[in-house]
């Protein structure tokens, strides 16, 4: 698996607003609207390629783009929505819940906490034992939090 280790830093004031569900995550410059660039996600289910439905999640850290869709987790370059690597969850999810904390990013699926480092390895795993059946839950540490919703409501 190629790294997930970010690019240098400086591309959080980047020129581009990223949009991600419904297998699209799609960079929109800032300046004009225009698309920058386009990533279709692909899901393989009974060796079948489908594509991913609903919602998906987010992070930036370090000129990447982390994206959480129902099976893994993918990360692309920001400035050209290049692969860069990915990491298979443990366990599908709806949407998993992230947190991106010093070099760590934490992801929660529908019975994981799993911590991960950015460059794709995973540290740890631990069951967390909610009932996680219509949302995503809080997450965070101190002064870092991202706030579960419920889905399709």
């Amino acid at each position: 698996m190629p790294s997930m280790s970010p690019a240098p830093l400086g591309s959080e004031d980047g020129p581009l607003v990223v949009l991600a569900g419904n297998s699209q995550v799609v960079a929109f410059r800032r300046s004009d609207g225009a698309v920058a660039w386009r990533h279709t996600v692909q899901l393989s289910m009974l060796g079948m390629a489908m594509k991913q439905l609903g919602p998906m999640e987010l992070a930036f850290h370090g000129g990447r783009v982390y994206v959480g869709a129902s099976d893994r987790v993918i990360c692309l370059d920001y400035g050209n929505g290049q692969v860069v690597g990915e990491v298979k969850l443990p366990s599908n999810v709806r949407r998993p819940s992230f947190l991106l904390d010093r070099d760590q990013l934490y992801v929660c699926t529908s019975d994981q906490l799993l911590g991960l480092t950015l460059g794709g390895q995973i540290m740890w795993q631990s069951a967390h034992g909610l009932t996680l059946l219509e949302c995503s839950p809080a997450i965070g540490v101190p002064g870092n939090v991202r706030q579960g919703d419920a889905s399709g409501r």
